[in-house]
C-alpha cells in the first residue's frame, strides 16, 4: 500500500540517532526514542550535547576533552604532554584556542607542553595539579585574560616565554621547588604588581620581568647567582631592588628605565657593572658600588639625571665610553689611581661637575671625554697622561686646565678651539726616608732621597740585618704594602725594611 513506504516520523529520529552516533565514532548504538516536547529546548539550555564535546590525545597517555558550550578544556590521564608548534605542530585544540576560558589539568599530568595555551586570549583560569614538574616553551604565552595562576610546589622548571604578555597576570610566586627559569619568562606582564624568585634558581632568566611596567615589588631569595641581561628593563614602577649577597653578576641592561629606583646596594661578591645596567634611571640618586667590583661597562649610569655622586672603586681600570653621559647632577666623582683611560663621551654633558682630579695612573683622555661641561672649572692633568683626544673639552667654557710644562695638557689647552686657559703645576718634591727597622742602610740606620710628586720611587737600596733575610720595602713597620721601583710617589714617604 502507499502509506507503507512513508518512514514513520520515530523511524526516522532513530536513524538520525544511528547517523550521529556513526560519525562521532561511537563504540556502542542504541535506538532514541522520539524526544518529548521540550528535550531539544533543554539542550540547547545547558543539558549535555554530544556535538558539543571535542576530543583527542595530547600525549602518550593523556587525552584531552573540550565542552564548547562552556569553554572548558580538560586534560586527563598519566604521563607527559606533547612539545608543540605553533607552525609544525599546533595543538589538536588549536581551532577553539580563543574559545578555551578554563583549563583543568588532572592529577598524574607531569608537564605542561611548549605551546600549549599559547594565545589562549579569553582562558581566565587554570588548575595545576603537585605532579607537574615542567612548564614547557610557550605554555601560556599571550594568554590575555590569566589574572591569576598557582604554580605548585612540585614544578621544577618553568620554559621560555612561559607566561609571557600574560597582562592581566597580576602576581606571581615561584615555588622553592623551581631550579630553572627560561629567559622571557614574564616578559611583557604589564600588570604584575609582585613577583617572588626563591634562592634555588641560578638565574633570573634574562629578559625574565623585561615591560612589567606594574611591578612594585621584587623579593629575590639568597641563592640566586645572577640576573639576567634585560631582567627587569623598563620595570618603570619598581622603587626599588634588594639582591641578596650570593649575587655576583648583573647582566647587560639589567635594570635599564627603572625610572622609579632612587638608591640601589651592589652585592658585595659582584666583580662587573654591566653595559647600560641603570642607563635612564631618571631619579636614581646614590648608588654603592662595592670595592669588589673591577669594571663599568660603557653607558652603565646613562642618562642618570638625578646622580650626585659615585666613588669608583680601585681596581677598575678604564671609564667606558658613555659611562657617565648626561649625569647632569653629577657634581663629584673619585677615581682611583688604577685608572689609565678615560673613553669617549665618559662625562660628556655632566653640567654639574665642577671640578676633578686625575690620578698619575691615567694616560689618555679619549676624544669627547670631558665634552659640555659647561660648569668644569678645574682640572689636573698629571705629566703621565700621553694623549688627548679631540674634543675632549669642548664647550667647559669656564675651565682651566693645571698641568706640567710641555706636556700633552698644555699642548691641548693651547691647540683647543675655543682656547682653553692653562696653568702650569707648580712640581711638589718629596722626601721618601728609608728606615731599616732595626737593621742598616749602608752605613746608617736610615736614609733619605728626594723624588718629585707622581714620580716613581726608582731603585731601592738594600737594608741589612743579622740574623735576617731582606724582603723588602714596605709602607709599614708590621703591616701595609711592599713598594716597587715603579710605585709611585704620592707625598712624603717613610718605608720600612722587613
Amino acid at each position: 500500500m502507499e502509506h507503507a513506504r512513508v518512514v514513520s516520523r520515530k523511524g526516522l529520529v532513530g536513524l538520525l540517532t544511528i547517523a550521529l552516533a556513526l560519525s562521532l565514532g561511537g563504540a556502542s548504538l542504541a535506538f532514541a526514542a522520539e524526544p518529548e516536547a521540550g528535550a531539544a529546548d533543554e539542550a540547547q539550555s545547558g543539558g549535555l550535547s554530544l556535538l558539543a564535546l571535542k576530543s583527542g590525545s595530547c600525549g602518550v597517555s593523556l587525552t584531552w576533552q573540550f565542552d564548547t558550550a562552556t569553554g572548558a578544556l580538560t586534560i586527563s590521564g598519566t604521563g607527559a604532554m606533547t612539545r608543540y608548534d605553533t607552525a609544525s605542530k599546533p595543538t589538536p585544540w588549536q581551532a577553539w584556542r580563543k574559545d578555551i576560558r578554563t583549563v583543568v589539568i588532572s592529577e598524574g599530568v607531569t608537564s605542561i607542553g611548549d605551546n600549549a595555551f599559547y594565545g589562549c586570549t579569553a582562558l581566565s583560569s587554570v588548575t595545576i595539579p603537585r605532579t607537574v614538574t615542567e612548564i614547557g616553551y610557550y605554555a601560556f604565552f599571550g594568554c590575555t585574560a590569566l589574572k591569576a595562576i598557582t604554580i605548585p610546589s612540585g614544578v621544577t622548571s618553568i620554559g621560555t616565554a612561559a607566561f609571557s604578555t600574560c597582562t592581566a597576570l597580576s602576581s606571581i610566586t615561584i615555588p622553592r621547588s623551581v631550579r630553572e627559569i627560561g629567559n622571557h619568562a614574564f616578559q611583557g606582564c604589564r600588570s604584575l604588581v609582585s613577583a617572588s624568585v626563591p634562592g634555588t634558581v641560578a638565574s633570573t632568566g634574562e629578559y625574565a620581568f623585561l615591560g612589567c611596567t606594574s611591578l612594585a615589588s621584587v623579593t629575590v631569595g639568597n641563592g640566586v647567582r645572577t640576573i639576567g641581561s634585560y631582567a627587569f628593563f623598563g620595570c618603570t614602577s619598581l622603587p626599588s631592588i634588594a639582591l641578596p649577597v650570593s649575587v655576583t653578576s648583573i647582566g647587560d641592561h639589567a635594570f635599564e628605565y627603572c625610572t622609579s629606583f632612587t638608591s640601589f646596594t651592589i652585592p658585595s661578591r659582584v666583580t662587573s657593572i654591566g653595559d647600560f645596567i641603570f642607563s635612564g634611571c631618571s631619579f636614581l640618586e646614590t648608588v654603592d658600588v662595592p670595592a669588589s667590583v673591577r669594571s663599568i661597562g660603557p653607558f652603565a649610569f646613562y642618562y642618570c639625571t638625578s646622580l650626585t655622586s659615585l666613588d669608583i672603586p680601585k681596581g677598575v681600570r678604564s671609564i667606558e665610553a658613555s659611562t657617565f653621559r648626561a649625569c647632569t647632577s653629577l657634581a663629584s666623582v673619585t677615581i682611583p689611581n688604577t685608572v689609565t683611560t678615560i673613553k669617549i663621551d665618559a662625562f660628556s654633558h655632566c653640567t654639574s661637575l665642577t671640578s676633578v682630579d686625575l690620578p698619575s695612573s691615567v694616560t689618555s683622555l679619549q676624544g669627547n671625554a670631558f665634552y659640555r661641561c659647561s660648569t668644569l672649572k678645574s682640572i689636573t692633568i698629571p705629566a703621565s697622561v700621553k694623549s688627548i683626544g679631540k674634543d675632549a673639552f669642548y664647550l667647559c667654557e669656564e675651565l682651566t686646565i693645571t698641568g706640567a710644562a710641555n706636556s700633552a695638557a698644555s699642548r691641548y689647552a693651547a691647540g683647543a678651539r675655543p682656547k682653553i686657559r692653562f696653568a702650569t703645576m707648580s712640581t711638589q718634591v718629596c722626601t721618601v726616608k728609608f728606615d731599616a727597622n732595626g737593621g742598616t742602610v749602608g752605613a746608617s740606620k736610615a736614609a733619605s732621597v728626594k723624588r718629585n710628586k707622581g714620580a716613581a720611587l726608582g731603585k731601592l737600596p738594600v737594608a741589612k740585618r743579622t740574623g735576617y733575610t731582606f724582603l723588602g720595602w714596605y709602607t709599614g713597620k708590621a703591616k701595609g704594602s711592599k713598594v716597587a721601583a715603579t710605585t709611585k710617589v704620592p707625598k712624603d714617604l717613610v718605608l720600612y725594611a722587613r
